[in-house]
């Protein structure tokens, strides 16, 4: 499974973190980057990060358009390959379409945002915390 924010397609997860693809037959990920496609070994969302295998021994070059950040050198080596971690952003609120598309996201409503896009805003009084993946009181 593929925690929120990263996406797989334009209608699941957040559209800044669509750099991912399920394959449905064997359930592989993989995550596309400007200098190719890698092989994700693990997704850990309580550290918003996630490991890719990298078969060239060099790390892979990330757009900075994109919400990712490589960690320092800490990769985990193999004979064949290296495991590098790569670590997401928080989001920003979840896109949205109408005020149903928010109903997973306690205290917030559909709304347009200063991005030009809707998204589940929080409501007065409450704040997006994007770690947390949720609007707090505040």
């Amino acid at each position: 499974m593929i925690p929120y924010p990263l996406s797989t397609g334009p209608s699941c997860g957040d559209p800044n973190y669509f750099s991912f693809n399920c394959n449905t037959t064997s359930g592989q990920v993989s995550f596309i980057a400007p200098s190719g496609t890698y092989r994700v070994a693990s997704i850990d969302p309580d550290t918003r990060s996630f490991l890719i295998q990298v078969n060239d021994r060099g790390n892979p070059r990330l757009n900075h358009s994109l919400p990712f950040n490589l960690t320092s050198p800490r990769n985990f080596s193999t004979e064949v390959t290296d495991e590098v971690e790569i670590v997401w952003k928080p989001p920003r609120e979840p896109i949205c379409n109408t005020s149903a598309n928010c109903n997973d996201w306690s205290h917030s409503t559909c709304k347009s945002a200063r991005d030009g896009k809707r998204r589940c805003l929080c409501t007065f009084s409450y704040r997006w915390d994007g770690a947390m993946l949720k609007c707090r009181k505040g």
